[in-house]
């Protein structure tokens, strides 16, 4: 009976520790559902797109983006732009090349309103409200390469996770909470499969390929894309996000409490009827 009872206790500690997960999907593209709406803030440097996943109630998004433009290659607020690939053929699918980056000196020409390593380096910051292990990327246009680096804050300063980023540069930006998720080559316009290791995050990072982040050594300067789609998991497995921590310590959530409290019920109730039967 005693092991019983210590199974049910584990049991009951597994309930109060396990978090509800669910996918989310985003697609940066017509702003029409159900791929998800995203709705822009307005259209110079410093702009975001808030958006709803799809088939999500309760996960959203904001996209910001960044280059490495600041003083003393700080990085430095860009502008999201939503670029379309000009055919007008009506489906959300294809008709939009997806999100890209531009700063206050780059042009539209040359691919510098791509997510870009020419000149400057580039990335897009995903905040989310949940913690998020992200599972695959989309590109809708590339021109000559399309190296990429993710990133995920695993730090333990979540609230200050943006400001890690925007007072780094390329080279310090590891050393303030934020790590490499791993450099992919290559990526072309198929949807790709990141994050193997499932680390989860509320924020997360897109970049042009800098070889700053890791050991890889490939080319730099020639990587231009947009991006279309990310898809992830809500999780807090790998995750010391506050979003993971739905109530304060010591204070479990109704329905979990409820099912604690049952199981041990139970469990007292059984030992009882085990000594009553003993004695007889």
């Amino acid at each position: 009976m005693k092991k019983v009872f210590v199974s049910l206790l584990a049991l009951a500690g597994a309930v109060l520790l396990a978090a509800p997960a669910h996918a989310v999907t985003y697609q940066f593209l017509d702003d029409t559902p159900p791929d998800g709406v995203c709705t822009g803030s307005g259209t110079n440097v410093g702009n975001s797109y808030s958006c709803q996943a799809q088939g999500s109630q309760t996960t959203s998004l904001t996209v910001t983006a960044y280059s490495n433009t600041g003083s003393g290659g700080t990085f430095a607020a860009a502008k999201v732009g939503d670029y379309d690939d000009g055919t007008g053929n009506g489906d959300p699918e294809f008709d939009q090349y997806g999100y890209g980056v531009t700063t206050g000196t780059e042009t539209s020409s040359g691919g510098q309103h791509a997510l870009d390593n020419n000149g400057n380096l580039e990335f897009f910051l995903l905040s989310f409200n949940e913690s998020i292990a992200l599972t695959t990327v989309r590109a809708g246009w590339i021109q000559t390469d399309s190296d990429i680096s993710v990133l995920a804050y695993t730090g333990s300063d979540v609230a200050n996770a943006v400001s890690a980023a925007t007072s780094s540069t390329a080279s310090t930006l590891l050393n303030t909470g934020w790590d490499l998720v791993q450099n992919y080559s290559d990526i072309g316009t198929g949807e790709i499969n990141i994050n193997s290791q499932a680390v989860s995050s509320s924020y997360w990072i897109i970049s042009a390929y800098s070889n700053t982040f890791g050991s890889d050594n490939w080319s730099m300067g020639n990587d231009y894309l947009k991006l279309t789609k990310i898809t992830g998991n809500f999780t807090c497995a790998n995750s010391n996000d506050p979003s993971c921590d739905p109530a304060p310590p010591g204070v479990p959530e109704p329905a979990s409490l409820a099912l604690v409290g049952a199981a041990l019920l139970g469990a007292f109730g059984g030992r009882r009827r085990a000594l009553k039967a003993q004695k007889v």
